[in-house]
């Protein structure tokens, strides 16, 4: 069985105004200029690599596999020609659940709920229309796996006197006990087992009957218990104290260690051709794909556990900080280190590189991981970050933002209102979800611009703090535009040899190609530091010496001095709160299939007429060349899986495709085959601020009316 692909977002701040940059570029790539593709770079985000290899998906789901990568295509991209996409042939689509048959629902009203929580609304008798699964309709409640359960009666006087009894057939498993006193477990298979229930009174007359599935039920984190927190600490904490092998030794091919995810993520997106994760109508579908080989992973080690969901909307709309949020402290992911300036943040002569390191809880003095593995992607200190971030800790560090926000009610609110599968896909990973990486991640080194500000050649203190808080973005667009690349082999040391991050000590560079200086000045004059942000003197304002300092502030000076923390790049997923953030955007794709869905469930195929990817025409390494190669949006496209990482080939993929993915996660499909479903679908904080989810997810579903849909120009089309 194949399984593991994964990916991460790409980050970027959800100011509105860099949103709208962000928007405006798609429009030049259509000419097919040098020119116009370099100018279009400037506002895509971030994004982050990551990988993962052949393993079990999901054995317990009936979600499609790839048993085998498929064959490395027998065409260059060049030879490949135009849009030349790679097909991917799907495996036999998943059977409809259930698999067993299902006793009807008699008698009183009868539920379960795992302890320490409600009855799930889904099997009220006042169940919404709306907010439900297909597939469960015909059940009186779940079964979550090894986890401690009770039944639930309206009728409290019927429930005195009653006696239930739980029995799987097919295994000839039964428990009995009295309806408000004794509870029951089982350790089953979500989507796969079954049980059927009776009610009785003393006198053996049956007052209720139904049948239960085995399902997994992700909630907020804010909502664990103390007692599911813990264990959904402890479980997550063993994929980062265990290695590979030690890890499956114990818990069997499940288990993946945060390394092999990091890995495979690092892969995905790395490559100067494209993010094959990010930037593209596949990233909601790649992360859910990563996010659920991790949560596989926890469930290897304890399987009463589930990947909560982080709706990181309640602490914008109640005003919490990043720094005060429950994600981070002692007891969760650790704590946010603020910096000692709270007008620049992080400076060299304010604090030293490693203070972003977290300080306590399990993950205190977390490692950052060095790159063994793809010496093609080996930059700069040897370490699995970004070939666009030269961070040079030896830590996983957070450079926490003290000037932005988490995505707002607002970012998410507009989402649902998209009547176009396109537009859905293509916002998704920017104003609903970039910020949350990037207030963790922040950014460090702004003083190092502090000789261009001082020469006139950067607009005050105002626009250097803008171009810093984004260089790293920049320099991912130089990098994409083959105008560099990092050195590799950087020491990080004094000169007595020992390890050290001072300002004096970082010697590490970016090296420029000479024959693509004339691209460099366009985009400096033209995209990148004459953005909407008016962060420098306008070309033709700002003297010749003026662009000359910043090409020698890019190629070999101190413009690598300026990096991000691990969240805000390719490897944030070594950051373990990472992984909660990603399924709170699927609970959004699910609540937006349950009021209809989209006009059609059709991806754009054609890249050189609809959006697939932010960068349709790229520069491919195999070819030494920009085109509109094979490569440049795949992983982006209806039908395409994730590079093969594990065997260090990107000519081969693994996994589902994105479209088994989106099919597996639709609640109104009774093919729906993810082993697990969200808690509810309520955001009452979001009421406020003036948005009222309630209200326009019932007009969509009673009237199949939207809202808003993005026109061309704000596609980037």
């Amino acid at each position: 069985m194949s399984n593991n692909y994964g990916s991460l977002p790409k980050y970027d701040s959800d100011d509105e105004d860099f949103v709208n940059i962000e928007r405006k570029h798609g429009n030049y790539w259509k000419c097919y200029s040098v020119f116009a593709l370099l100018a279009t770079m400037v506002c895509f985000f971030p994004m982050v690599s990551m990988t993962i290899g052949p393993t079990a998906f999901y054995s317990i789901m009936n979600i499609p596999f790839a048993n085998t990568p498929t064959a490395k295509p027998s065409a260059s991209p060049r030879e490949a020609g135009l849009n030349n996409i790679p097909y991917v042939v799907s495996t036999n689509k998943p059977t409809s659940k259930p698999v067993m048959s299902v006793s009807e629902k008699t008698g009183a009203w009868f539920s379960t709920y795992r302890n320490g929580y409600s009855s799930l609304a889904y099997f009220n008798e006042d169940a919404s229309d709306i907010y439900k699964y297909v597939f469960l309709e015909s059940y009186a409640g779940v079964v979550e796996p090894s986890a401690t359960m009770w039944f639930n009666m309206t009728d409290t006087k019927l429930a005195r006197t009653s006696r239930f009894s739980v029995c799987n057939s097919a295994m000839d498993d039964c428990v009995t006990g009295n309806i408000l006193t004794a509870s029951f477990s089982f350790d089953c298979t979500p989507l796969e087992d079954t049980y059927d229930v009776s009610i009785t009174l003393a006198s053996g007359e049956v007052v209720a009957s139904g049948s239960l599935m085995c399902m997994y039920v992700r909630r907020e984190f804010g909502d664990l218990t103390s007692d599911d927190l813990a264990k959904t600490m402890d479980a997550m904490w063993k994929m980062w104290e265990l290695s590979e092998d030690d890890g499956q030794a114990l818990y069997g091919d499940a288990f993946h260690n945060y390394a092999y995810l990091l890995e495979f993520h690092y892969f995905n997106a790395a490559w100067i051709h494209s993010d094959h994760v990010h930037e593209g109508n596949g990233f909601l579908a790649q992360h859910i794909k990563m996010t659920n080989i991790f949560e596989l992973s926890m469930q290897a080690v304890d399987p009463s556990v589930t990947m909560p969901y982080w709706d990181f909307t309640k602490e914008n709309a109640q005003g919490v900080e990043i720094w005060d949020s429950a994600l981070f402290t002692a007891n969760t992911f650790g704590s946010m280190v603020m910096p000692n300036n709270d007008t620049w943040g992080w400076l060299f002569s304010q604090n030293d590189v490693d203070d972003g390191k977290i300080p306590d809880g399990r993950w205190a003095n977390l490692k950052a991981d060095k790159n063994t593995k793809y010496t093609e992607l080996d930059y700069a200190y040897g370490y699995m970050r970004a070939p666009w971030n030269m961070n040079p800790s030896q830590y996983v560090t957070r450079y926490t933002s003290v000037d932005k926000t988490l995505p707002s009610c607002e970012s998410h609110y507009t989402l649902l209102e998209y009547s176009e599968i396109v537009d859905f896909l293509h916002q998704v990973p920017y104003a609903a979800h970039a910020s949350s990486h990037g207030v963790i991640g922040g950014v460090f080194g702004c003083d190092a611009m502090d000789s261009l500000r001082e020469a006139g050649y950067i607009n005050g203190v105002e626009g250097q703090l803008n171009l810093c808080k984004n260089w790293i973005f920049y320099l991912k667009e130089f990098y994409r535009s083959a105008v560099l690349l990092p050195s590799s082999g950087c020491v990080a040391e004094d000169s007595g040899g020992d390890y050290s991050t001072a300002y004096d000590d970082l010697s590490c560079d970016y090296i420029c190609d000479n024959s693509r200086m004339s691209i460099l000045f366009l985009m400096l004059q033209h995209s990148v530091l004459n953005s909407d942000y008016d962060c420098v003197p306008e070309y033709g304002v700002m003297p010749d010496e003026g662009w000359k300092a910043w090409k020698d502030f890019i190629c070999g000076g101190d413009g690598s001095k300026v990096f991000g923390g691990d969240h805000l790049e390719s490897a944030s997923p070594a950051d373990p709160s990472f992984w909660p953030i990603h399924p709170t955007l699927e609970r959004l794709l699910q609540v937006k299939y349950m009021t209809g869905g989209f006009t059609s469930d059709e991806w754009p195929s054609d890249s050189s007429t609809e959006y697939v990817c932010n960068k349709a025409t790229c520069y491919e390494e195999d070819e030494g060349d920009f085109g509109q190669w094979s490569s440049c949006c795949y992983g982006h496209y209806q039908d395409d899986q994730m590079l093969d990482a594990p065997n260090n080939d990107r000519y081969s993929f693994v996994g589902p495709t994105n479209r088994e993915v989106h099919d597996g996660t639709n609640p109104t499909s009774s093919d729906y085959s993810m082993p697990y479903i969200y808690d509810g679908f309520s955001w009452s904080h979001c009421l406020e601020s003036g948005y009222d989810f309630d209200d326009l997810i019932v007009e969509l579903y009673n009237n199949g009316t939207f809202n808003v849909s993005s026109s061309n120009s704000e596609k980037g089309w």
